[in-house]
């Protein structure tokens, strides 16, 4: 009938070659950081067996020895943070995609080259070379995704990396098993693997586009700029995009916002609450108890008296739930829009985080109550993933402009590996002396995070960069006024 509504455009209307092809090589760096955690990882007690005698018992800190990659392996992600923030507005997304998959590449001889070797510093050397491949794609993937993908889709297309991430883990946990490649012999079969995605993805970069945004605000090509548009969108007229640009490049030129480095974005008062929020939320998804949740899934799983193997295939297990959740976040994205599931993924985690506590804590004297605390984590995943871990990239993007972009991830990610790493060794330490209770160091972080966020965060869905911005500006003017209104008051 003539006077049905037409159904509004799917995300497959949306789609062309050049984009599908752009997102997948952007899901293969992800799903390449996530095998990368579980390939050093995982395989940690093989590479161990390198430490020669000596050198035992020259390290201070004993846990150190347990597992180098623990410490190497984000320290490396912590300088391929830098490094991306130096190279990405210089040389451009898609040539630093094709750098750091040529660096994989050779990250992943390494590690092969590590296990026949058999010397203890050229593993460290081979977890932090990888470590850095890891911090890159971390901070580009989602800022290339971003800025190639159409307005309506933009959320649900970043957020889709994530999944990818989750991929990677389940894959190199699969391959993992000492039944497959899990052992000592191996384990350079389990590193080719990244080799060779690595190669599929250098040859898919050489016809992958650059981001348009890139191209138009910073390289300051129009002609190229609306000729990658255009291959990009399903329709032949961009021109309510290259306006769209056209004002952003005019707002940052304005605003002195133009070639915004790291020091400038930390120093402008403009951008003081934007990054507030942001090492907020990126170091609140930390600190909200999720390394706690797999250290102590291990336990968990010697409760209910569970073997190696179908341990295994639990952990399995939960990381397909990961992904439902993952997809579930993906789905609703676009729908309930970035603030409502940020928000409830903070709340879900920190009652659970109390939760998880007391049913770590009793069920040493009731057994039973090893099934509350795998319940607990299942739920606490749900909330983990349903926000912090899936928005949290997206939403970091979109509160930036194009040129202070680029900055704005290099902090962001920088607070995530940095309190990864801290959580860890707070966790390790507080472990020994107050057994689960360590978990309820994390809840007021978990809560705080959620108070902030909802006060603070703006809804961004569907909107412009420049929209979000004007959003973000206001809300961040809200404490100023409330503070001019109280010395008023009180003169």
């Amino acid at each position: 009938m003539e006077d049905e509504e037409e159904s509004g455009p799917t995300i497959r209307d949306n789609l062309t070659g050049m984009l599908i092809i752009s997102m997948l090589v952007s899901y293969l760096g992800y799903f390449q950081y996530g095998y990368t955690v579980l390939v050093v990882h995982n395989p940690a007690s093989h590479l161990i067996s390198n430490i020669t005698k000596m050198e035992m018992k020259n390290l201070k800190v004993f846990w150190f020895a347990l597992s180098p990659a623990v410490i190497f392996f984000p320290v490396g992600g912590v300088t391929g943070v830098v490094l991306f923030g130096n190279l990405v507005d210089k040389y451009g997304r898609r040539y630093l995609l094709l750098l750091n998959n040529a660096f994989s590449l050779l990250a992943s001889a390494f590690l092969c080259l590590s296990n026949i070797i058999q010397i203890f510093k050229f593993t460290i050397f081979a977890s932090f070379i990888t470590g850095i491949c890891a911090g890159i794609f971390s901070c580009c993937v989602p800022i290339y995704l971003l800025e190639v993908s159409p307005t309506p889709m933009r959320g649900s297309l970043t957020a889709t990396s994530v999944l990818f991430f989750i991929f990677g883990i389940v894959i190199g946990q699969i391959l993992g098993l000492p039944q497959i490649l899990g052992n000592k012999e191996g384990f350079p079969l389990l590193a080719a693997v990244l080799g060779v995605i690595a190669t599929v993805c250098i040859l898919l970069l050489l016809i992958c586009p650059e981001s348009p945004r890139f191209l138009f605000i910073q390289m300051k090509d129009e002609t190229k700029a609306r000729e990658v548009l255009k291959s990009l969108r399903v329709q032949e007229d961009v021109e309510d995009e290259i306006q769209e640009l056209q004002k952003e490049d005019l707002y940052e030129y304005e605003g002195n916002e133009k070639e915004i480095t790291i020091w400038k974005l930390l120093c402008m008062q403009k951008f003081r609450w934007p990054i507030i929020t942001v090492i907020v939320f990126m170091a609140g998804s930390q600190l909200s108890g999720i390394n706690g949740l797999f250290f102590y899934a291990e336990k968990i799983y010697e409760a209910m008296q569970l073997s190696k193997k179908n341990a295994n295939i639990v952990s399995l297990a939960i990381s397909v739930i990961a992904i439902f959740i993952i997809l579930t976040a993906i789905n609703v994205i676009e729908t309930w829009g970035r603030r409502i599931p940020l928000i409830m993924g903070f709340m879900i985690c920190s009652m659970t985080c109390i939760l998880l506590t007391f049913t770590l804590e009793f069920q040493v004297y009731n057994p039973l109550m090893a099934y509350l605390s795998l319940i607990c984590i299942i739920l606490f995943l749900i909330g983990y993933m349903l926000g912090p871990a899936s928005i949290r990239i997206v939403i970091l993007g979109e509160l930036f402009l194009q040129s202070s972009r680029a900055s704005a991830y290099m902090v962001g990610c920088c607070a995530v590996w940095f309190t990864r790493v801290v959580s860890g060794l707070i966790l390790i330490q507080l472990e020994l002396l107050l057994g689960p209770y360590s978990l309820l160091v994390y809840w007021p972080s978990c809560v705080a995070t959620f108070i902030y966020l909802f006060k603070m965060i703006p809804e961004t869905k569907g909107k412009s960069f420049l929209e979000i911005q004007k959003a973000m500006a206001e809300r961040s003017a809200k404490p100023k006024k409330n503070k001019q209104l109280e010395i008023t008051e009180n003169s």
